[in-house]
């Protein structure tokens, strides 16, 4: 949301702990990028820059006026004023005369709107592209995403978020640690047929569930009371991201407007590979360790069918990477039984990889 040009001056520090833009909106801009695009603009250099139709201008727009909008550096603040333009300068959807600049706030100016990215941004929208696709025409739904995304981020309206229900479990964990961080609870009210071999905190009252879930993310599907929590869901009392998973063809309640669908593997196997390659490299941030050529033929061939799976299979190969083939030390890297990683291991017959303790 924009900071009140009355609070510019208050040090981000003393913002509360659980304040959203806390998450994934509180680093440093570093550019504006054109929605629907990968066309970005960097924050200009000299602390200050136009933008409008003439030569010279940081971002230089056709059909505008020639100094339409000037952007300044105040108090640690990106602000963009408009310089009594015709037209004028709108944030998420409203005109305003001047307002400062967050992560992933829209900036309307002219037929161009553009999106103030920060780095921890820009890796939530490669995320969203990873789960929705790099083909040219999916650019579009990508940005539409991380609008709805944010929108659950900053508890404005809840997610609803469609596909296999271990696809939109491990999405939505991934979408949490993109947005909030780990430190925040994640918390699902689920069935238990959808929890089966997952590691999370499932609590089957919903109300409950939502409290606990203050300051952090709440998984529920639909049919768990869900307009009772859509209306419970207001600060201070609660302040929760609300992510309402279910499959494609479910139909949520009419409060839930956006809704980000992840489209089945059997529609992107020219991108399996960077696939793989994307939660590999989320694994070896993670846990460390290396990942032979061989793991990623064999996830390729025998555990790549839905991206639940990709996801599971490289984070254990690579956590028996990192312990050295130590079932023990991989399952504690992991949180998991030795019993389970074990029985895994035995029954996918992963290669080149000798288990011992």
């Amino acid at each position: 949301m924009p900071v009140p040009m009355m609070m510019l001056r208050e040090p981000v520090a003393r913002r509360r702990h659980d304040d959203p833009v806390q998450g994934f909106a509180s680093d440093e801009i570093v550019h504006v990028r054109e929605w629907g695009t990968g066309n970005t603009h960097l924050m200009p250099h000299s602390r200050d820059g136009t933008i409008g139709s003439a030569r010279g201008s940081w971002i230089r727009l056709a059909h505008v006026a020639r100094e339409h909008a000037r952007i300044s550096r105040v108090d640690g603040y990106w602000v963009l004023k408009d310089m009594s333009s015709s037209s004028g300068i709108r944030l998420d959807g409203v005109r305003h005369s001047m307002f400062s600049l967050v992560p992933g706030c829209e900036i309307e100016i002219g037929d161009v709107t553009l999106v103030a990215e920060s780095r921890g941004l820009a890796a939530l929208r490669d995320v969203l592209v990873r789960l929705l696709g790099w083909a040219p025409e999916r650019v579009t739904e990508v940005d539409l995403a991380v609008r709805a995304v944010r929108m659950a981020a900053l508890h404005r309206e809840p997610l609803f978020l469609c596909g296999s229900d271990g696809d939109v479990l491990s999405a939505a964990r991934l979408l949490h640690q993109h947005t909030l961080g780990s430190e925040h609870p994640f918390i699902t009210c689920a069935p238990r047929r959808i929890l089966t071999g997952r590691k999370v905190i499932n609590i089957a009252n919903s109300l409950k569930a939502l409290k606990v879930a203050t300051g952090g993310t709440l998984c529920i599907w639909p049919g768990h009371q869900l307009l009772k929590l859509v209306k419970a869901n207001r600060p201070p009392t609660f302040s929760v991201q609300l992510i309402v998973c279910g499959p494609p063809s479910q139909r949520a309640d009419v409060l839930i407007r956006s809704r980000i669908v992840i489209p089945s593997l059997r529609r992107r196997k020219t991108e399996m590979d960077r696939i793989i390659n994307e939660y590999l490299v989320d694994a070896r941030t993670e846990l460390g360790g290396t990942f032979l050529s061989s793991d990623h033929t064999w996830i390729r061939r025998h555990d790549a069918k839905t991206l639940s799976r990709i996801e599971l299979a490289t984070r254990r190969l690579v956590a028996l990477r990192s312990a050295g083939g130590s079932i023990t030390r991989a399952a504690r890297l992991l949180g998991i039984a030795h019993s389970a990683l074990s029985e895994w291991v035995a029954r996918r017959k992963v290669p080149d990889l000798v288990a011992r303790d």
